[in-house]
């Protein structure tokens, strides 16, 4: 089976005057989509728009984050720190690379936990929170941004271009924007509880737990680059081209490398090697949800605070505890 390609449909008629190539500048390089997916959070159900433009910095590196929405469940706060990416017009495909089959590491959510203890109001252990998750997504490791419309392009021109600095770019804001409003949530709690206590002054605590879920939402078509690892030829590295499949979908999650200096402290659970070693190896990936943007409203319609599951053992007692949260890629069409 041959590869999908994708085609680019364009319905803005070429600019005349200077205005129209100022709006068809500000267009490309996305002012007009941010604004339009906040327009979309604050029509989806019980979502709201905390902040847009928000500043974050996280080990010396600044930026802007362009959306921080929230859900909220009960006593859980879903966090969704957004990057808004109109695609590239060179590139107007992102293709990623689910990660291989002998690639069996966990996928983690960071957040924070908050438990009222015995006492005064106020008097809260706050601790950072780490959650073993479970998707109905594909997960990939890497990707690629290409033309799609090959065809098209000259004889004489590179047909095998292809890029990945949008896709990088966006992560790697995402991945300041989450660690900085994780930190400077954990500090808020920490100040409100203290507040409390002093004053004696009486009160809650605003959420048992806060989850957060760094988000890439794009213009661009995304696909899925399927086959065997059998089919590649180990010399050439090339693999036939009716052996790999482009296959569309509305969302996906990409389990982005970390940057060393963006990477948080990890966490170790045993005083162990492997344990060291593992604990630095969940820290060196943040899983970052993209999200076609057609598909925005879907995504933000069938998001909820995740499921709990777990194993026992002979005893009854818990040995293995996870959370999973589906949303049905299969179902929705774009």
């Amino acid at each position: 089976m041959g590869f999908i390609l994708s085609q680019q449909s364009v319905s803005t008629p070429t600019p005349n005057t200077d205005e129209e190539f100022t709006v068809q500048a500000l267009t490309i390089h996305g002012a007009f989509f941010e604004r339009k997916c906040q327009d979309i959070i604050t029509q989806a159900k019980n979502w709201t728009l905390r902040g847009i433009n928000y500043p974050v910095e996280h080990q010396g590196k600044a930026s802007n984050l362009d959306i921080w929405a929230e859900k909220k469940e009960a006593a859980a706060r879903l966090f969704f720190p957004i990057e808004c990416k109109k695609n590239n017009p060179e590139f107007i495909d992102w293709v990623f690379f689910p990660r291989p089959a002998h690639s069996t590491s966990d996928l983690f959510v960071r957040g924070v936990e908050i438990e009222s203890q015995i006492g005064h109001a106020g008097n809260w252990a706050i601790s950072p929170l780490r959650l073993r998750m479970k998707y109905d997504l594909v997960v990939a490791d890497e990707a690629r941004e290409t033309k799609g419309n090959y065809q098209l392009i000259k004889k004489s021109q590179d047909r095998t271009k292809t890029s990945n600095v949008a896709i990088t770019d966006a992560a790697t804001q995402i991945a300041i924007a989450a660690q900085s409003i994780l930190q400077q949530e954990n500090q808020i709690v920490q100040k409100l509880s203290s507040a409390i206590l002093q004053s004696q002054s009486g009160g809650f605590s605003p959420y048992a737990a806060l989850l957060c879920f760094p988000t890439i939402v794009t213009t661009a078509n995304l696909y899925t680059c399927e086959f065997q690892d059998e089919d590649i030829d180990l010399a050439t590295g090339e693999i036939p081209w009716n052996k790999a499949r482009l296959i569309k979908c509305p969302y996906l999650l990409f389990n982005y490398a970390l940057p060393v200096a963006l990477q948080p402290s990890p966490v170790v659970t045993d005083i162990t090697y492997e344990s060291y070693w593992e604990a630095a190896q969940i820290a060196a990936r943040m899983p970052i949800f993209v999200v076609q943007s057609k598909a925005l409203p879907t995504f933000l319609d069938r998001v909820m605070v995740p499921r709990s599951h777990g194993n026992a053992n002979a005893y009854g007692l818990p040995t293995e505890v996870w959370r999973t949260l589906d949303l049905h890629p299969e179902t929705v069409t774009i």
